[in-house]
């Protein structure tokens, strides 16, 4: 797609913008703007990478970006990675090392699982993350909100490609890691994860399951224990990583 913008009003849209992530229009077409930030790195990442080292299971690494130039300009080049290898992805139209702009391609997919398609959209959702691996690409964090679906197209794609996860662990255990997160996210959304494991197995390649089968007998005793220890009082999101160890545990 071209986009015959003057390059100025892009660098004119960045200085505008206040927000780290805000939609801005230009000549009628709708923008994105994500500006370089600093890292995210939370005390729950800084732990995460205690237990990583202390037990070495790479896939267990995080990833969170480091934020600054270097990040910014590197999701671009991974946005445009997809796109050329066919996958769904917002198109870049400009990237500096203050930000990117791509051009508006949906909406969150995380927002439009409240409808009677919801299956229908899981669905699709997990047949772009099995064709993402089938070209050995993976995205890092595979999350709800990392989804976009486009109601022109009707596709579903990716967006929020910051975290790379080559920089902890082979192509293997990225790909594993995003079979975990993605099963952990959509577990609050549906009871057909049996589904929705058998779509994405028949289409995507299967050295996922070595490294998923490792994390999972790390992590079984472990969330044994915080079920006890809790009886089952727990946050969304350590919630969503239950649910995830319980399926897989009796599916690898």
């Amino acid at each position: 797609m071209t986009i015959n913008i003057p390059k100025e009003k892009f660098i004119n849209a960045i200085k505008e913008t206040k927000e780290t992530v805000q939609s801005v229009t230009i000549e009628r077409q709708k923008f994105w703007v994500k500006k370089a930030r600093k890292s995210k790195t939370k005390r729950s990442h800084i732990l995460q990478k205690c237990v990583a080292f202390v037990i070495p299971l790479k896939i267990l690494k995080p990833t969170v970006s480091k934020g600054g130039s270097t990040a910014i300009v590197k999701e671009g080049e991974r946005l445009k990675r997809f796109k050329k290898a066919g996958i769904c992805v917002p198109p870049v139209v400009y990237c500096d090392e203050t930000a990117l702009i791509t051009l508006d391609a949906g909406i969150i997919l995380q927002d439009a699982l409240n409808g009677e398609n919801s299956d229908y959209l899981l669905l699709q959702a997990t047949k772009s993350l099995a064709s993402l691996h089938s070209k050995n690409l993976y995205h890092g964090r595979p999350y709800m909100k990392d989804f976009i679906y486009n109601h022109t197209t009707n596709e579903i794609g990716f967006l929020d490609l910051e975290e790379d996860p080559l920089n902890a662990m082979n192509p293997a255990q990225a790909q594993a890691r995003d079979v975990f997160l993605f099963f952990a996210g959509i577990s609050i959304h549906t009871d057909k994860m049996d589904k929705y494991f058998e779509t994405y197995a028949s289409n995507a390649p299967s050295s996922f399951r070595k490294p998923l089968r490792r994390l999972i007998k790390f992590l079984v005793p472990i969330a044994c224990l915080i079920e006890w220890y809790s009886n089952c009082k727990v946050g969304k999101d350590t919630h969503k990583v239950l649910n995830a160890v319980r399926f897989f545990k009796n599916k690898l």
